[in-house]
Formats: C-alpha cells, sequence, structure tokens
C-alpha cells in the first residue's frame, strides 16, 4: 500500500544458537521454524475466507479479529483504515515464506531469485544471520539473544529493522534487561566518540593518547575475555541484595558428603546453645531467630562446596557477609526445611526431639560439569519459593503479597524475589536430600546437606567480589564471546 509491492520484506527470529537434534522433533531451531510456518499458514487460512467479506463479518472470526486489535494498538496511526487494510491482507500475506537459515538447512536467502517480485522471509536461524549476512527490507527483528560483550551487542545492532519507507512500523522485540544495556553502550558509544575527537584535536595516536571506556555497574563487559587476554578469573561488581544462592551441586564422593554431615552437626548444636527452634508458618520446619552472623560464617566456611556450585563459592560469599556482618547481616535466622510426614524410612533424628524428613530430589544431566557432581533438578534449585517464607512477620509477608497483586508483569505464582524485598534479616535453609537417578530411580544418597541464603536488600554498595568461573558456566550463563563462533552445538 506504500508502493513497495514488489520490493524485498523480511523478518528475523534469532531466539536459539543450537542446531543439533536434541529431541525426536529436531533441533531448538527447527523447531521454532515449524511452529511459526504452523502458525503462519492458520493465518494464511483465516486471511483468505474472511479479507473479502464485509470488515463486520470478517471481525466475527477470532483470527480476523485478533489481527484487528493488533493493528489498532499498534499501527492505527498510519495513513490507511482498517478496511482498506483488511482488502489486501490476502496479498500480502500469501508470498510469505518461514526459513531456516544455519548450516544444517538446505534453505538460503536468495534476493536475487526474487528482484522482480520480491522476497516476503521470516528466517529462523542463529549465528548464520550475524555472519555479515544481510537481511534485505528487514522489518520485524525477534531475538533473545544472550550477551553481555559492548562490541557483541553492537554488532547485534544491525538486526534492528532498517527497511526504507517503513521506519514508523519497523518492532524490535527483545528482553527488557537487553533494552536496558543497548541504552549503556549508546550512551558509552557517545562518549568514546568525544574520547576519539579529544585525542584528533590532539593530534595523537591511540599509543599516546589514554582511551577509555565507561564499565556497566553491574553485568556487561567490553568485550570477549579471550579479546581481554583475562584468562579464567573474572571480576565482577556483585551484590546479593535481594538474591537467592544455592548449593545445587554436591560432590559424589562419599567421604565429602560425610565431611558436610560433620558440618552440618556442627551447626546444630550451635543452634540449640543458641535457643530452641521456634514454631514455623510450615509447621513441620525448625526455625532459629536472630542467630549471631559468626554461627553462620562458621558453618559456610566448613562446609565443603563443589567447585561447580558456583554461586556458593565459599571465598566470594564470606567476604560478601563479613563486610556487612555489622549491618544488615549482623543478625540471621536459620530454618531447617523439612518434609513433611516422611516415614521413618525417608527421615532421621540427628538430635533428640528434631525429626528431619529428607527431601527426595532428581539428580540433573549435564555433559559439561565433572563425573563427581551430583546436579540437583533440571533448574537447579534446591529448595522452593515458599521456604523464603520463614522468620518474616506476618506484616512483612502482607507485604510481600501487596508487591506482588500490584506488579502488572507478576508471574502465575509468588515467587521468592517478593519475600526478599520485605527481608529485613538473612534466612540460612538448609537442606537433608534423598537424591534420585532420574533415569533408573535408584537412589544416589540420603541425608545429604544443601543450603541457600534469602539475602535482604543490602544498604551497602556493591563491591568488586573475585569469582573464578570455567568457560563452560561463562557460556551458559552469558552466551558466547562473541558472534563469531562454530555453529555445531
Amino acid at each position: 500500500m506504500r508502493g513497495q509491492v514488489n520490493r524485498h520484506n523480511s523478518m528475523l527470529v534469532n531466539a536459539s544458537r543450537f542446531t543439533k537434534p536434541e529431541t525426536a522433533s529436531g533441533s531448538v531451531q527447527s523447531q521454532i521454524r515449524n511452529l511459526i510456518h504452523e502458525h503462519m499458514e492458520d493465518l494464511k487460512r483465516q486471511i483468505r475466507f474472511n479479507y473479502n467479506l464485509t470488515s463486520e463479518k470478517a471481525l466475527e472470526n477470532k483470527t480476523m479479529n485478533r489481527l484487528y486489535q493488533i493493528w489498532d494498538s499498534e499501527f492505527n496511526a498510519g495513513e490507511f483504515s482498517w478496511e482498506e487494510i483488511q482488502s489486501v491482507l490476502n496479498d500480502a500475506a500469501s508470498p510469505v515464506k518461514v526459513i531456516e537459515i544455519n548450516s544444517r538447512s538446505n534453505d538460503t536467502l536468495d534476493y536475487e531469485s526474487y528482484n522482480q517480485d520480491g522476497l516476503n522471509v521470516i528466517a529462523v536461524g542463529g549465528f548464520s544471520l550475524s555472519r555479515g549476512l544481510t537481511l534485505e527490507g528487514l522489518s520485524v527483528s525477534y531475538f533473545l539473544r544472550n550477551s553481555i560483550m559492548y562490541d557483541t551487542l553492537m554488532q547485534m545492532g544491525r538486526w534492528f529493522g532498517y527497511r526504507p519507507g517503513y521506519e514508523d512500523l519497523c518492532r524490535v522485540y527483545m528482553p527488557k534487561l537487553a533494552a536496558g544495556w543497548y541504552a549503556h553502550i549508546s550512551e558509552v558509544t557517545e562518549e568514546l566518540r568525544g574520547e576519539f575527537r579529544v585525542m584528533e584535536q590532539a593530534n595523537l595516536t591511540p599509543k599516546d593518547f589514554g582511551l577509555k571506556i565507561r564499565s556497566h555497574p553491574d553485568s556487561l563487559i567490553v568485550t570477549a575475555r579471550n579479546k581481554m587476554r583475562s584468562g579464567e578469573t573474572v571480576y565482577r561488581m556483585i551484590n546479593l541484595s535481594e538474591r537467592l544462592i544455592e548449593t545445587d551441586k554436591l560432590f559424589r564422593e562419599r567421604e565429602k558428603r560425610e565431611l558436610n554431615r560433620k558440618v552440618f552437626s556442627v551447626l546444630m548444636a550451635n543452634l540449640l546453645k543458641h535457643k530452641q527452634p521456634e514454631k514455623t508458618l510450615n509447621s513441620s520446619n525448625y526455625l532459629w531467630k536472630e542467630v549471631p552472623v559468626e554461627t553462620v560464617l562458621e558453618f559456610i566456611n566448613a562446609f565443603n562446596n563443589h567447585p561447580a556450585s558456583l554461586r556458593t563459592q565459599t571465598g566470594p560469599v564470606t567476604e560478601y557477609i563479613t563486610r556487612r556482618k555489622n549491618d544488615e547481616l549482623k543478625l540471621w535466622d536459620v530454618a531447617i526445611i523439612n518434609k513433611a510426614k516422611a516415614g521413618p524410612e525417608d527421615s532421621e533424628e540427628p538430635v533428640k526431639g528434631i525429626v528431619i524428613g529428607w527431601q527426595e530430589r532428581s539428580a540433573g544431566q549435564k555433559s559439561d560439569l565433572p563425573g563427581n557432581c551430583i546436579f540437583i533438578g533440571e533448574k537447579a534449585r534446591v529448595g522452593q519459593s515458599v521456604d523464603e517464607k520463614e522468620g518474616l512477620s506476618d506484616k512483612e509477608i502482607g507485604k510481600a503479597e501487596d508487591n506482588y497483586e500490584s506488579n502488572p508483569d507478576k508471574p502465575k505464582k509468588i515467587t521468592g524475589q517478593y519475600y526478599r524485598q520485605v527481608r529485613s534479616r538473612p534466612l540460612l535453609m538448609l537442606h537433608l536430600l534423598k537424591i534420585i537417578e532420574k533415569n533408573t530411580g535408584d537412589t544416589i544418597c540420603k541425608g545429604d546437606v544443601a543450603y541457600g541464603i534469602s539475602f535482604p536488600k543490602s544498604i551497602c554498595t556493591a563491591s568488586p567480589v573475585k569469582y573464578v568461573v570455567n568457560t563452560t558456566w561463562w557460556k551458559s550463563e552469558f552466551g558466547d564471546d562473541d558472534l563469531e563462533g562454530d555453529e555445531d552445538e
């Protein structure tokens, strides 16, 4: 309708880099392509049957009505009425193709073969879409790419729509966090341009002039670790304010697990010296309030943390707590999370009068983890959100629930984050686990100790804490170092 019937028109979908078949349905990219294709074919059918009807009659169809609602909320400021748009919907939708672009697909983005009529395409892919491949007439971009490198994010900026004559209609769909990252690097880029101008005016070269790039206050880094020659040790500005950490990976070696059992016994003895446990919100749990921070630090320092449980690395965690032990982390709540109504065969009584039921968890599988590691569950969660209610007053719980209800983007169920927002003291949660091998159903271990910490809001600023991580963890957390990678995952 704007005179570009025979021009190329493209949409980008970059939601995953994985191309290896992972299920019977094929690779992740293939499954995404198939779902979009099925949806597009259904749209075409509904449009074909209804576009030629009167607007009133056509809108009785759910699909047509949905298309109208989207147009009305997003695009009604344009120069055409809905009746005019409905009349050409069939011509616009019919030629749209959905293709998969990667090293394993036979599809190609052959714009030249469609120069006469124009190619209308939805391209689904990963790395291949970032290797200098130009999407002609790009008007819609949908991507979930997870990267924290300035240079990678700037490269991905070329995925934003740039179809001439359609600037008001171009749309980019991305996570809210990524949108904030782009705002940051756009400011940084302008600052860097100013640095270049000053350098030029001084008639200096980068060798003579100290260029600087403003760092991000939380997670972004300037470029890949291999380009920075930084090895395996990563410095990050971390703040565990309102965060949950858990020991989601345990040792398989029996002697190391038994060591943690002894550490747990010492902690229980110290807690009982402090006071008897109180009645809790979950009547089967055991709770101690206002426990001195020294008792908690002694437990964390003695606990034999598996190296693969990176969020609970002993050094960074104790350093964080120590820096705040005279402020909001001076006194703690400690809860033993107990499985209610566990039978004698699935429980123990480490201290007279305190019966603890083992919580059953499955051992997940990850090929990149060492063989001596038990990975707890597919979601790497030891506890549940409701566990974080322990130690809270009725007033704090009410405030957390009010915050949840007032959030327009709230999840289906209230999560631990809402409890952390109102927490006045940190909560150490202790779990005794019965871990089952997922595939065989065999019991790997019983009564093994895991812990989690629910941190309250910190009154201190973030501090640089050294975390030692491996390349695999880095990729799983933040994506690949840059856009130039092998697409065989």
